[in-house]
């Protein structure tokens, strides 16, 4: 089998071209198999990946990678090199159709009976295709030995395990053609139960088990859909499910998707189970408790399908003890236009959790510029800086302000405030204290460009961390002499760090810096700076690596 090379260079970009044949090149390609009109094989690259490709009958190349690139449904590296694998040395991957298709009936049927025997998966598929629906023990068997691992199935066997998986399924899927939508009902929750047993001895890093658990979910409303259940009874099923639902959640919110088949009839006994156990629950200790949270999303889906706003608040607010359901709550009065009462949540929640929610702040900020009340809003902005002044706050205080139309005052007692807390700090007593510094305020300044003022304000007061590239790089082109100390600095403490990551930062510093040397007549040349971090950091192999790169 060849695939075509030019097909190959349109599916892939350029980066997954060239890593591919490298890949290729360096025999990170695995055994070739041969399956139905295409190929299978484990590349390995930062870890293994099952990948297959395939020729349909238009000729164009289908293919499936376990790696994140390719799950997203490119045509990822790891394609690429088993397709030029494959097209570039065929003869190393024999096909045995034209021995197999030699065979007669019997010897084809010991052949594949007797790889059965050796492959849990082609016998699972095997066992499915034959299964008698008549004899419902058979299936449940059949699917335990599908979905339970005897073993630990590793990252690079998860995708066969799937295939092998849904080979059952498809089985299970004919018997609702075949009238028995009944026995599937009761066939998927038993295949749930296996899978929430299977989690703990399977690598899901792609979260093909979510996979399963979501064509389960689907087989079985299209199960109920069929049976039509009675809603009462439907509802307890659902109920004890949903209560006992485990890492996969396949009946996660089943009230929602359910809740045509249940009616009036069993909505209403969902929702009595519902209040019975939320009655039940122990007071709330202050962490997070599963059961708690799982009680009041099924109450809250509830209420959402009565689509009273009343309702729906009525259950969110059972339960105040974050911010973020006080933002609930007003966004849901704001979804029907109800402005007053969503301001009036969004100002509870303000003075019961205070102000660090940034959301319930914007909240209630933005319904004051809507009431008419701008200076509220500034107001509200002013305290939630003075409580924690930081650039994103003065950000937010200048949004608000500038909307009501009065930003010049509260920017002017913003900077004072700023400017008090510089003053305020003394200096550290011990080495590991931070130096009080003019960072905050640095920054302020250059993001509303003032660069001159954030660079006085840094010879006044001090500047450090990050922010002082910041200012370095706004610097530039209007001081280069006084910027290159600052740069340098940067360097030493990057090359300081002794590690890849910090020389390669430091190269890309040099980089930025060299033409600043020609600007400073009064500086020595680069040549000879960089000279002297030669010679200062001579032992360094990787750095100086990199410095060979670039060719000083």
């Amino acid at each position: 089998m060849r695939f075509d090379v030019a097909q190959v260079q349109r599916l892939a970009d350029p980066l997954s071209l060239q890593r591919g044949r490298d890949y290729a090149r360096s025999g990170a390609v695995g055994r070739i198999r041969h399956v139905t009109d295409g190929v299978r094989a484990t590349v390995t690259g930062s870890d293994r990946y099952a990948v297959e490709l395939d020729s349909g009958p238009d000729g164009r190349l289908g293919f499936r990678c376990s790696c994140p690139v390719g799950a997203s449904g490119a045509f990822c590296k790891h394609c690429v090199a088993l397709a030029l694998v494959v097209s570039e040395s065929p003869h190393t991957t024999p096909d045995p159709r034209v021995y197999l298709e030699g065979l007669d009936h019997d010897e084809l049927i010991e052949m594949i009976l007797d790889a059965a025997g050796r492959d849990e998966v082609l016998h699972t598929r095997l066992a499915a295709a034959a299964a008698d629906p008549d004899a419902p023990e058979a299936l449940r068997s059949i699917l335990f030995d599908a979905i339970v691992p005897r073993g630990y199935v590793r990252y690079d066997e998860a995708y066969g395990y799937t295939q092998a998986v849904d080979a059952v399924l498809d089985r299970v899927e004919v018997l609702l053609d075949a009238g028995r939508a009944d026995l599937v009902v009761d066939l998927t929750e038993y295949a749930v139960d296996c899978a929430e047993r299977a989690v703990e001895y399977v690598d899901d890093s792609d979260g093909l088990l979510g996979g399963i658990a979501e064509r389960l979910a689907d087989l079985h409303l299209t199960a109920c859909e069929a049976v039509q259940p009675d809603p009462r009874q439907l509802a307890r099923r659902l109920y004890a499910r949903e209560a006992n639902d485990g890492d996969l959640g396949a009946f996660h919110g089943a009230v929602s998707r359910y809740a045509d088949l249940l009616g009036e009839a069993g909505l209403a006994v969902y929702r009595e189970l519902a209040e019975q156990d939320w009655s039940a629950l122990p007071a709330p200790s202050g962490s997070y408790d599963a059961a708690r949270s799982r009680i009041r999303f099924t109450l809250e889906a509830l209420a959402e399908l009565t689509g009273d706003v009343e309702a729906e608040v009525e259950v969110i607010s059972r339960d105040l003890s974050s911010s973020y359901q006080f933002v609930r709550i007003a966004e849901r009065y704001l979804r029907d236009e109800r402005h007053d009462d969503a301001l009036h949540w969004a100002l509870r929640g303000l003075e019961t959790h205070g102000t660090a929610d940034p959301r319930l702040v914007d909240l209630a900020a933005d319904e004051h510029h809507r009431a008419g009340r701008g200076a509220a809003a500034v107001d509200l902005l002013r305290g939630v800086f003075d409580g924690a002044p930081t650039l994103g706050n003065y950000q937010r205080l200048a949004a608000h302000a500038r909307r009501a139309g009065s930003w010049p005052d509260p920017r002017a007692e913003a900077l004072d405030r700023l400017r008090a807390e510089i003053a305020r700090r003394e200096p550290p007593r011990y080495r590991w204290q931070p130096a009080a510094d003019a960072s905050l305020l640095v920054e302020v300044l250059l993001w509303e460009g003032d660069v001159d003022a954030a660079w006085a304000e840094a010879q006044r007061g001090g500047c450090s961390g990050p922010v002082v590239m910041r200012l370095a790089r706004a610097c530039r082109d209007r001081r280069p002499a006084e910027v290159i100390p600052l740069y340098q600095r940067e360097i030493e403490s990057a090359v300081g760090r002794k590690n890849n990551h910090g020389y390669a930062e430091a190269v890309a510093l040099l980089g930025e810096i060299e033409e600043l040397f020609s600007a400073d007549e009064d500086a020595v040349g680069f040549a000879e700076y960089v000279a002297s971090v030669r010679r200062a950091h001579r032992a360094k192999r990787n750095l100086m690596a990199l410095f060979a790169a670039r060719g000083w």
